[in-house]
């Protein structure tokens, strides 16, 4: 039996335009089939083109759908927290907005969830990304795993799942808390990966530029310790 009783989806968009239709068609029809009460948070990070305007015409017609609208873009951490803030569910899951995560293994997640674990991270098992950003990836991987102490296949990876209770414990974390899926593994009491889909971006283009990840990547080096060890379970 399912141990959650709800979920909150949180997806931080940035100029995402023409997916965001259809990913709201396909998560609604997803979060239906799981046959719990749900709710979709939007969190527009300032985009520049229909965007927000086309979240608003969502959300008019769809009352599960909550709408956050930054008015600086502060990037992806800033508004997964914002978004965290909202979240009622008694699971939380995390995801992309560009079509890339499929909202159909989102039963994956919660399926392992209910094995117990109070974190499940979703590997991308074939990434449908360039050479550079599986490279970063693979360099990402090593990095984080030696602050956590936590071995994951795809830190990368938004698409994850916490427990209510874990993510008020990284709300309450401070600008540490900027750092979501390292301090995730840290505060979480059992963690786990199961492998999802990856699919191709079908429109736009990606937000992650050489200078972003590598600024990302320089910003946890330099500012993310940790003396804490766990074990994930596979």
């Amino acid at each position: 039996m399912r141990q959650e009783k709800s979920i909150s989806v949180v997806i931080p968009v940035y100029n995402e335009e023409g997916n965001v239709a259809e990913l709201h068609e396909q998560l609604t029809r997803a979060l239906s089939g799981a046959g719990l009460p749900y709710e979709i948070i939007f969190v527009d990070d300032a985009s520049t083109d229909r965007t927000a305007e086309s979240l608003r015409e969502l959300k008019g017609r769809d009352n599960k759908i909550k709408l956050v609208e930054l008015k600086k873009n502060l990037g992806q951490s800033f508004a997964f927290l914002s978004g965290f803030r909202l979240a009622a569910g008694d699971a939380v899951i995390t995801m992309d907005a560009d079509l890339q995560n499929d909202p159909a293994d989102i039963a994956l997640l919660l399926s392992r969830m209910d094995e117990g674990f109070d974190f499940v991270n979703g590997w991308r098992q074939r990434r449908q990304d360039s050479i550079f950003r599986k490279a970063f990836s693979f360099l990402e991987n090593i990095l984080v795993a030696s602050r956590t102490g936590v071995k994951l296949r795809d830190y990368g990876s938004a698409f994850t799942v916490s427990r209510k209770d874990l993510v008020h414990n990284l709300l309450s974390c401070g600008s540490r808390g900027r750092f979501i899926k390292p301090m995730l593994v840290i505060l979480a009491d059992s963690v786990s990966e199961v492998a999802v889909s990856h699919r191709k971006r079908k429109r736009g283009s990606s937000k992650y530029g050489f200078f972003k990840i590598t600024r990302s990547g320089t910003d946890f080096l330099f500012n993310f310790h940790s003396h804490e060890n766990k074990r994930i379970k596979q």
